[in-house]
């Protein structure tokens, strides 16, 4: 049932408050910064190929369906540098695309 005209809103996000996503994102941010930042990843994805790549395919955009017939290339040999560029770059702008200003894919 729908709001009767002229009762007031109510219910929503407060004017003000920090949504807890963004609280969320910066403490993890600032985690990984004090967990020794992309270097330690680094250290760790070469330790630890298999779940790097569990985490980097997580964290890949994922190919809408229309273009879902479209095949990238990627050299094998690169495939391991172009994913920690593209995870560092993703870690410090997690609204990005996961390509690094001036990266290409082949």
């Amino acid at each position: 049932m729908p709001r009767p005209k002229g009762l007031p809103k109510t219910g929503g996000r407060v004017a003000g408050k920090t949504p807890a996503i963004i609280t969320m994102r910066e403490s993890v941010w600032e985690a990984f910064g004090l967990l020794g930042g992309i270097g330690n990843l680094v250290r760790w994805a070469k330790a630890n190929e298999t779940e790097f790549y569990k985490l980097a395919g997580k964290l890949m955009p994922v190919a809408e369906k229309e273009h879902s017939d479209v095949n990238i290339l990627i050299n094998v040999g690169d495939a391991k540098e172009v994913l920690l560029q593209r995870l560092a770059h993703r870690i410090s702008d997690p609204d990005s695309t996961g390509i690094p200003p001036g990266g290409t894919v082949q």
